[in-house]
């Protein structure tokens, strides 16, 4: 069975990491990762005015692995082998076998998706339930083929000016060719890290490079070109704050 250090979390978690000492030690870095429009946190369900239109959220889910924080000192301590974002969830999950110091942080870096070593070959059936590689937790993220896993997930429809959500999009996004680094970089001394994910910048026409309307939809194999497309335009809306 493969062994992988993890997290599963969801929207507007906060993540606890700690040692065995108490909350006032050095040793706590809290982290939470939410959706944002215009500075709002968003959520599924949520209706969002973009310049592609009025959007009405449904799902979004992503895979990010191999996840380091980077501190001023030069240290980069790994974060989290994989986890699994799914923003309709709000669970709390600690880990305590690897503490992240509170300190001054530079950078965060991981990968959208899974790198072949975690996505190629792998039965969902080998993990332990609650894994985020496992059929029980992986929240129909994997194909179902040889292909692997479904990196990222974003499900809504659209208003696209009729003034009726009548448009529906879905991009599906992952194959091990798509799986894609990341690096960005902060300034922050609190130890309280907020990743956001801007729609704002998703869904402008200069970021995403295409229209939804007219590239409505992607399931990858079926379209690489718009999977490629949405998955930059989600990696380059991920800031710090």
């Amino acid at each position: 069975m493969r062994k992988f250090l993890y997290f599963f979390f969801g929207v507007l978690l906060i993540l606890g990491i700690t040692s065995c000492k108490d909350e006032s030690d050095d040793t706590m870095q809290t982290i939470r990762l939410q959706m944002e429009l215009n500075d709002d946190v968003t959520q599924i369900g949520d209706v969002v005015e973009t310049e592609q239109g009025r959007i009405s959220i449904s799902d979004c889910k992503l895979y990010l692995s191999d996840l380091y924080v980077h501190y001023a000192n030069g240290d980069s301590v790994l974060w989290a082998e994989i986890a699994l974002i799914d923003f309709e969830e709000n669970k709390t999950l600690e880990n305590k076998i690897n503490p992240l110091p509170k300190r001054s942080v530079v950078a965060v870096s991981g990968g959208l998706g899974l790198n072949p070593n975690m996505n190629e070959g792998v039965d969902p059936s080998e993990f332990s339930p609650e894994h985020p590689l496992s059929f029980q937790s992986s929240n129909g993220m994997h194909w179902g083929w040889e292909t692997g896993y479904k990196f990222l997930v974003f499900d809504a429809v659209v208003d696209t000016g009729s003034g009726n959500f009548d448009w529906p999009i879905s991009y599906h996004v992952g194959t091990s060719e798509l799986y894609k680094r990341f690096k960005i970089a902060t300034v922050n001394e609190s130890g309280n890290l907020i990743l956001v994910e801007d729609l704002n910048g998703v869904f402008t026409s200069e970021v995403l490079q295409m229209s939804v309307k007219e590239n409505p939809q992607t399931h990858t194999i079926n379209n690489v070109e718009v999977a490629e497309k949405f998955r930059d335009a989600f990696i380059s809306s991920l800031t710090i704050k």
